[in-house]
């Protein structure tokens, strides 16, 4: 956690927060078939998303993304309380297409009151949930950039910004 004023505080640690000059994942083992899909702009920043519809952070986070231009980004649906699960297959199984899954994510994490209907389809939720074990992403939002670099947490947009363009996010 870094604090950068009284009022700001911000939930993310970076490969360099932790120490390392460089943390790579390789970014050629995502499925990103099993991922929510979204090109806004000339999608030239592309990126990964590891979320949950009933998390917080990742809530506040959705509206920072809604702020990038420019950029792909592949929602890995992965609820990380395997009893809040349903709200993520209720997601996927939404609609057949990015838009309908996109839309369906969006109106879960807005009205959090929402009566989430008990949906089966054919859906790669918990294979994303075993993929993100398997990688050692334990926390949501946790973004990872198409060059291997990972950030664990929320970021405010000027942050992500930083970090989308290559430097540290907590960069001078």
């Amino acid at each position: 956690m870094l604090v950068l004023s009284q009022h700001t505080t911000v939930l993310a640690v970076t490969a360099e927060d932790k120490g390392f000059d460089s943390l790579h994942f390789n970014w050629s083992a995502l499925r990103l078939a099993d991922a929510i899909k979204e090109v806004r702009g000339d999608g030239s920043r592309v990126i990964a998303v590891f979320t949950e519809p009933e998390c917080g952070y990742c809530r506040k986070y959705e509206k920072t993304l809604a702020q990038v231009e420019n950029v792909t980004i592949y929602r890995f649906l992965i609820p990380l309380d395997p009893n809040r699960s349903r709200a993520s297959v209720a997601v996927w199984c939404a609609g057949d297409t990015d838009e309908q899954r996109l839309e369906a994510l969006t109106a879960t994490m807005q009205n959090r009151e929402r009566n989430i209907a008990s949906v089966r389809c054919a859906n790669p939720v918990s294979a994303n949930v075993r993929f993100a074990k398997q990688q050692d992403i334990y926390l949501t939002p946790t973004t990872i950039g198409a060059d291997g670099r990972i950030v664990q947490g929320y970021l405010p947009l000027a942050n992500l910004e930083k970090w989308l363009s290559g430097k540290g996010a907590f960069a001078p």
